[in-house]
């Protein structure tokens, strides 16, 4: 119990250190910037299964914009990438638990900050970027119906004063 505390007490002081030390005059965005650079890299990016992975985010990337104007298959596309997201945390369970046969460190933490950074939110961008070519395609079609609409109502018009 004695060393947790001593532990747990020598973490906290290094946290207070690390905060009195640190410049006031960074703002928030630049120390989340410095700790979002320091993450990626202290990866090793030269692992198989992390140059496949960006591999397939910049396949689904390219899909989007392949798909964007085809509008029946887009929404199927947009739901398996959603779909894909919500194995975030199972995915990140075994990856803890199978770290050992792929990848040469755990990444894998219960916060699952590196699934997240690495996997999930490159999912949620791609269907981000799909939800908005669904949006522009809904408003092209209703813009076309209303102007048809006002097209057929001005053409009954016409044809009712001749």
């Amino acid at each position: 119990m004695a060393a947790e505390n001593h532990i747990v007490d020598s973490v906290l002081n290094a946290i207070q250190q690390q905060l009195s030390s640190s410049p006031k005059s960074t703002s928030f965005f630049q120390q989340h910037a410095n700790h979002s650079l320091q993450f990626f890299q202290a990866i090793d990016w030269t692992q198989n299964w992390l140059r496949g992975l960006i591999g397939f985010h910049i396949t689904c990337f390219l899909l989007v914009i392949f798909l964007r104007n085809r509008h029946t298959a887009l929404p199927y596309y947009f739901f398996a990438m959603l779909g894909l997201a919500l194995l975030t945390q199972p995915l990140n369970q075994a990856g803890s638990t199978y770290w050992e046969h792929f990848a040469a460190a755990n990444y894998f933490d219960e916060s699952g900050l590196f699934i997240v950074s690495l996997y999930a939110f490159p999912l949620i961008f791609n269907g981000f970027f799909s939800l908005m070519f669904i949006l522009k395609a809904s408003f092209g079609l209703m813009v076309e119906m209303k102007r048809r609409q006002v097209q057929n109502n001005a053409n009954k018009k016409k044809s009712k004063k001749e």
